[in-house]
């Protein structure tokens, strides 16, 4: 049982919390093929036992960000709209992490239309709003860098330096109860 632990299993790591785990795999693995992942390092979710998606683009796989926006995925949901949503992300840089990812799944964002991509940084805009009313940092950071899933998103970050934006200190098993008071504050700000 892997319940709400962390269990290693042949350098595949997991964390579950009820019947949906969140978890990483180091290195090659016979179940993957060959350059799957890159720098060895990938995320995957299972539900009730069951893999369901990777970063990694497999033929026929849908990314992990079009399964939270098909709502397959349970998500900390910001803002939805025809074009794109915006969710809290489940390994936060910082308190009010967001990812703004839009609904057509497309890789990397110099592949997106001009209108998209000014559409995703409006939106991305007004997070950084509200995340300044509701933490009070001392800038918001925005990145996109898509190494960890081949669907365009954007990071909105608030933050007091510059080490807030390094993957390296994302929080791995952040408190639940935690990201859902942010999400209603960041909810209540953004619709005001």
């Amino acid at each position: 049982s892997w319940a709400n632990n962390s269990q290693t299993n042949s350098g595949i790591q997991a964390r579950r919390t009820s019947d949906i785990a969140l978890g990483t795999v180091k290195g090659r693995h016979s179940g993957f093929p060959e350059g799957m992942f890159a720098d060895g390092l990938a995320a995957f979710v299972i539900v009730r036992g069951s893999v369901l998606g990777a970063p990694a683009r497999v033929k026929g796989m849908a990314s992990i960000f079009t399964m939270i926006i098909n709502g397959e995925i349970p998500s900390r949901m910001l803002v939805e709209d025809e074009r794109c949503v915006a969710f809290l992300d489940v390994r936060p840089l910082a308190p009010g992490h967001a990812l703004v990812v839009p609904r057509q799944e497309i890789d990397q964002w110099t592949d997106l239309s001009g209108d998209t991509a000014a559409h995703l940084m409006s939106v991305a805009h007004r997070i950084g709003q509200a995340q300044k009313a509701v933490f009070s940092p001392a800038r918001i950071g925005l990145m996109i860098a898509g190494f960890e899933v081949p669907h365009a998103h954007v990071h909105v970050v608030p933050m007091n330096s510059m080490a807030q934006l390094d993957f390296a200190n994302a929080d791995s098993s952040p408190d639940q109860d935690a990201l859902d008071q942010q999400l209603m504050a960041l909810k209540a700000e953004l619709s005001s």
